[in-house]
């Protein structure tokens, strides 16, 4: 059975926590100061279990000086206990909470009636009448209204019936399937180290899991796993969470950090939203003016930019904007968030995020097109906005969820189905399978050619270049599926050559100076005067003097204009003696003869720790074929050019 969470809402003293300590035996208000001013200020927690559910239960403060407490407690819950006191019926935080959790897109909940002991049949029959007016058009509209009086206990078991009827009637939106957690709580057990708690909004998590701190991308390792107090291997979506985080301290963490599986969310300071002004809004929204933004249980200071030179919103207004905010926040597409006026401390609208790190835009010219894609309830269209936004999301499949909103397995059908249409490129991969416009795979070949000149040039007389390293400098470590894809096809279409571990440009040509011209002629000596048995390279090198950081780029260079020969990482001939072998084997081979490992031994005058790489090279180059123990001539012997300063 699906567990849910359970938050309140309403009022400064109209009996919340009382009402959460009658229905489940736990105080919620744990701060010193709570108990002593009999004020809670900060969330609260407790739980329960009503019809078989668990139920875990978050309490707001009530205060308007606690509203950014009031709106991280309801980040996440699934459902809401409007508490009104029936003396003082409807009142100021009444509307704003019922505002806010409006905006927060809440599925609904219940009214529950609080102190009814307190006041006559026809008191509690207006304050009803009252709360009914004040939940029309609301998520609350036609809720149950339970009259309950939490010092008495009365009406509590009608609450728990009420409470268990909307958790079968309201309609439950499918969890995320990646791990979210925004952290509202943070605290040290001696023993145990640091624990951090929130309302697990997708995923699951288990002792031992990998997540990532945001925004600053710390990762960490689950070291246990618990809710209210219990100690369990595994956790879904829709329960309080505590999580055991070795190697980090508490103060580390803030209200507003968030774990998350690595790779899903992406900190930014700008985002793009589709914004609501309150119809109630006493004052007006200016384009840039100082506002306070609620997303997640962060709440941080930012201005909006609006669109087509829009100066200001009225109350009841809609729009498209930008929001700049003055620290780095973690948002998703469709997150809802709250927008509450600095200077006069009123909750005047809210929203949701469209795109959760838009490119700068020049926000006097209408909304790019893929806003109107992002916003469009067809999953096809958003994703196809969101590659116009990012193609690099065609890679990543944790980023196009967050930008789009949908599912990973959906979203890779949709990626297959438009590469079928041939609208956009698949690349094949062992790791991750990538689906690209034209336009960025064409982007991303310029960039790999260009980036290999420039580390050719900046290394010469290189012509090669180390595959990881030109890997580490275009793609990154985590692209190697996409960089071996662009590679094939540079190399297919001729702009680049690619060996063993190395890559270089077709067109690009060195000219030694003459100072490389002399060492490079002391290489050639060496190994023209090794013959068949050179020493590794390193020796080689030792031998003419160079040094390997010198001498290193010259004999690539001499392997590649055909005066060297690579057998091996460590083992290189002269063109000469490669050509004599070559030219012993074909007299040897006349006939269709086979010949040994230990026949070429002798053939080429060498010893067996020569002999075995010789071997391995001559049949990886099509040069001979191997059959058992004997090796024949192959398709390529035939077809070896033979230089006129061969010795025989």
């Amino acid at each position: 059975m699906r567990p849910l969470i359970l938050g309140t809402a309403g009022h400064i003293d109209h009996g919340k926590t009382s009402l959460i300590k009658t229905l489940t035996g736990i105080d919620a208000d744990r701060l010193p100061e709570e108990q002593e001013r009999g004020m809670t200020i900060d969330l609260g927690f407790a739980h329960t279990e009503i019809d078989g559910r668990r139920i875990g239960i978050i309490d707001v403060p009530g205060h308007e000086r606690f509203i950014r407490n009031m709106v991280a407690g309801a980040t996440g819950v699934d459902m809401v206990m409007l508490v009104v006191a029936a003396d003082d019926a409807v009142m100021p935080q009444t509307r704003e909470h019922l505002e806010i959790i409006d905006l927060l897109g809440v599925p609904g909940g219940l009214i529950a009636l609080n102190k009814s002991d307190l006041v006559d049949e026809a008191a509690l029959d207006a304050a009803e009448r009252d709360v009914r007016k004040l939940i029309e058009g609301t998520c609350l509209e036609g809720s149950p209204i339970v009259r309950t009086d939490a010092l008495s206990g009365r009406g509590i078991d009608a609450l728990k019936v009420a409470i268990a009827e909307r958790m079968t009637a309201l309609k439950w939106p499918e969890w995320p399937p990646l791990f979210r957690l925004p952290i509202d709580r943070k605290f040290s057990l001696q023993g145990h180290g640091t624990i951090v708690t929130g309302s697990l909004l997708g995923g699951d998590v288990e002792a031992g899991d990998e997540l990532e701190l945001s925004p600053r991308g710390k990762k960490l390792r689950v070291r246990s796993v618990e809710s209210h107090g219990d100690k369990h291997d595994e956790l879904g979506a829709g329960r309080r969470v505590a999580l055991n985080l070795p190697g980090i301290k508490k103060k580390e963490f803030q209200r507003g950090d968030e774990l998350a599986c690595p790779g899903y969310l992406r900190a930014a300071t700008r985002c793009a939203v589709q914004l609501q002004l309150l119809g109630s809004s006493p004052m007006l929204l200016e384009h840039s003016q100082p506002f306070r933004a609620h997303i997640g249980t962060s709440n941080i200071d930012g201005r909006f930019s609006f669109f087509e030179g829009l100066s200001e919103m009225e109350p009841g207004d809609s729009a498209v904007a930008i929001l700049q905010t003055d620290r780095d926040v973690c948002a998703t597409h469709g997150q809802r968030f709250i927008v509450r006026a600095s200077a006069h401390g009123i909750t005047i609208g809210g929203g949701t995020i469209i795109c959760s790190r838009p490119p700068r835009i020049d926000t006097k010219a209408p909304a790019p097109s893929w806003v109107n894609g992002l916003l469009s309830s067809d999953s096809k269209t958003r994703v196809v906005a969101a590659l116009e936004l990012d193609p690099e999301l065609g890679g990543n499949l944790k980023g196009l969820y967050r930008e789009t909103g949908v599912i990973p397995q959906e979203a890779e059908t949709i990626l297959a189905d438009l590469a079928d249409q041939g609208k956009i490129l698949r690349q094949p991969g062992t790791k991750n399978v990538g689906y690209w416009t034209s336009e960025f795979v064409e982007l991303k070949k310029l960039a790999v050619a260009d980036k290999l000149e420039a580390m050719l040039l900046a290394e010469r007389p290189k012509t090669r270049i180390a595959r990881g390293a030109l890997l580490k400098a275009t793609i990154g470590k985590n692209g190697e599926d996409l960089f071996a894809w662009l590679v094939d096809l540079l190399v297919a279409q001729g702009t680049l050559r690619a060996w063993p571990g190395e890559i270089g440009l077709t067109a690009y040509e060195v000219s030694l100076g003459a100072d490389e011209r002399v060492d490079y002629d002391k290489i050639l000596v060496a190994y023209e005067q090794a013959g068949l048995s050179p020493h590794p390279s390193r020796q080689m090198m030792a031998k003419t003097g160079l040094s390997e950081e010198r001498g290193k780029p010259l004999l690539a260079f001499a392997a590649d204009s055909g005066d060297l020969v690579e057998i091996n990482s460590e083992m290189i001939l002269h063109r000469k003696h490669h050509d004599r072998l070559l030219t012993l084997l074909r007299e040897q081979f006349a006939g269709g003869k086979g010949l040994t490992v230990s026949q070429i031994k002798s053939l080429f005058d060498v010893s067996r720790k020569y002999a075995i790489p010789l071997c391995e090279h001559l049949d990886r180059n099509a040069y001979t074929k191997r059959d058992g123990d004997l090796r024949y001539a192959g398709p390529k012997l035939s077809d070896s050019p033979i230089k006129e300063n061969v010795a025989s």
